[in-house]
């Protein structure tokens, strides 16, 4: 027999095992993604803590960082790549929305088209 979904309709086995695989491969990347992100999390910390340790040897970072870029003959270069990194990040963040937006988009489109179809059998001529 069929599988009852939570609206009433059914799903054969093939479909049900189709949504099964689909699941699995879902909860995969999941996973993989959220490995991926927790390693960069304790990579992040690791990098704040060294960032602590060098500002506590060194109490005028920000004057000792301008005079070795002034030496290289890079001044500016420390403010440009921290707005590069900020531009980066915000960049970062507005496609992950974009992303989400979309989702949720296709999401929507697929509840009308399963409502058209559901309205569509219950208008069809009952023979």
């Amino acid at each position: 027999g069929d599988i009852s979904r939570p609206d009433g309709s059914s799903m054969s086995h093939r479909e049900y095992k189709n949504f099964q695989d689909d699941l699995a491969v879902k909860r995969e990347n999941y996973e993989t993604f959220k490995n991926e992100i927790d390693s960069l999390e304790k990579e992040l910390l690791v990098l704040e803590n060294t960032e602590k340790i060098l500002k506590s040897r060194h109490h005028n970072l920000e004057e000792f960082l301008n005079k070795q870029e002034e030496q290289a003959g890079i001044l500016g270069f420390k403010d440009t790549h921290k707005q590069l990194e900020d531009a980066s990040k915000q960049t970062t963040m507005l496609n992950a929305l974009k992303s989400q937006t979309l989702e949720e988009i296709s999401e929507m489109v697929q509840k009308i088209a399963l409502t058209l179809e559901e309205k569509k059998k219950l208008l069809q001529p009952k023979v």
